[in-house]
């Protein structure tokens, strides 16, 4: 037994269920957090640069245009329209390709967005994040069991 005189040593930072403090929960909430961040700037990075990519293609499918209407009064006859042609289909396979995968490697990044949001919010809130869980597997498996 501890006497009046002894001073006993609580740290504030403990919890009544004895899982840990506040100071390690702001940590790791904030490491969640710039996590979360760091993956939000890929995205509006990888946004700029769709973006940028779709306007080169225009741009270059309206210099081919221009090529094609400025030059039919010039050197540039009929004879010759498969070129522009062909350089438009490249142009067009190489934009659309590479669009296709920015667009695979932004829906990976949306995706984990998605989940470190999961993950801030169920170390944010626990008791409510198992009880969201529960219940959507109780609707899920339910209608499975009937």
């Amino acid at each position: 037994m501890a006497r009046e005189d002894e001073d006993i040593m609580v740290a504030p930072d403990n919890r009544a269920d004895g899982i840990g403090g506040d100071a390690g929960r702001a940590t790791s909430n904030d490491k969640l957090k710039e996590e979360r961040d760091k993956i939000e700037e890929q995205i509006l990075k990888m946004e700029a640069n769709i973006f940028q990519l779709a306007n080169y293609y225009f741009v270059f499918q309206g210099v081919i245009l221009t090529a094609v209407v400025k030059g039919s009064s010039s050197s540039f006859k009929c004879k010759y329209v498969w070129l522009p042609f062909c350089m438009s289909v490249i142009g067009t396979t190489l934009n659309y390709t590479t669009l296709l995968i920015m667009a695979d490697k932004y829906m990976e990044l949306l995706n984990a967005v998605d989940t470190e949001n999961v993950n801030l919010y169920q170390y944010m809130y626990p008791k409510t994040s198992r009880m969201m869980l529960l219940s959507l597997l109780a609707t899920w498996i339910v209608p499975c069991w009937t």
